[in-house]
């Protein structure tokens, strides 16, 4: 199931920890790109990128949860809005 990514959560010069796609599973930046200023991370985000949450089968993440990215050995826990 992809999620929003929280605007927060993708840093200048730091390789992203997962996949981004958009809403409808596009990919927009692989795990381990790097983003490299504000007008890159603005572009990102006005494709709207989404995650693949993980969780367990059958789990459903709302708004407000605590949620693990990312696959195994690289994860990241962010917040839903």
């Amino acid at each position: 199931m992809l999620v929003p990514l929280p605007h927060d959560q993708i840093e200048i010069d730091t390789p992203v920890p997962v996949t981004i796609r958009d809403g409808r599973g596009q990919l927009l930046l692989r795990s381990g790109a790097v983003v490299r200023n504000e007008r890159e991370r603005e572009l990102l985000y006005l494709h709207g990128p989404h995650v693949e949450a993980m969780g367990h089968a059958g789990d459903r993440l709302e708004q407000g949860t605590r949620a693990r990215i990312g696959g195994i050995g690289n994860e990241t826990l962010v917040d839903l809005e």
